[in-house]
């Protein structure tokens, strides 16, 4: 697993929430994006955005995502998931 993967499925993920009409969620998801394309890998932003990110699976269920955006949802958690424990 890698940042730039996440990266694009956090863009993936915001794109897909916008077009839905979930502009809050979508924000969630491009706001942590830009936090992790923006900052240096080993960095606390980035290590804080991490723990975030790979606790956020339920906001599938509140969020009444469609089965697309659950499953890019669970790619970045996955990747999330990964990426804090490395």
């Amino acid at each position: 697993m890698s940042l730039e993967l996440l990266i694009r499925h956090l863009h993936s993920l915001s794109s897909e929430l916008e077009k839905s009409g979930k502009k809050d969620a979508a924000k969630f998801f491009s706001e942590r994006r830009d936090v992790i394309a923006n900052s240096e890998v080993h960095s606390r932003k980035v290590r804080t955005t991490l723990k975030e990110l790979k606790t956020c699976r339920a906001m599938a269920q509140y969020g009444d995502f469609s089965f697309t955006e659950e499953e890019i949802l669970d790619k970045v958690v996955d990747e999330a998931i990964e990426l804090y424990s490395s």
